[in-house]
């Protein structure tokens, strides 16, 4: 990303989450998840905690990257689309 796309999207992710986060089906869904993990973590030792734990923060990393790829894909379609109407 370039440092403005980068910007641009720190900055949406700052002020437009709480949409996101006020979502009655996304606060179930991480409920849900959240419950699990905790369920999975009480039956595990302390080295399967720390491996998971280590999944779960690659697959939120490859989460974020992905968010990411998809604003900028959203801000190249954006452009296309301004010049066919402009």
């Amino acid at each position: 990303m370039t440092e403005l796309t980068d910007t641009l999207f720190e900055f949406l992710s700052k002020h437009y989450i709480h949409g996101i986060i006020q979502d009655p089906e996304y606060e179930k869904a991480v409920g849900y998840a959240e419950a699990k993990q905790e369920l999975l973590s009480s039956q595990l030792d302390e080295e399967q905690r720390s491996l998971l734990k280590g999944m779960l923060d690659e697959i939120s990393l490859a989460h974020h990257m992905e968010q990411r790829r998809l604003f900028r894909a959203t801000l190249s379609l954006s452009r296309e689309l301004s010049r066919l109407v402009g």
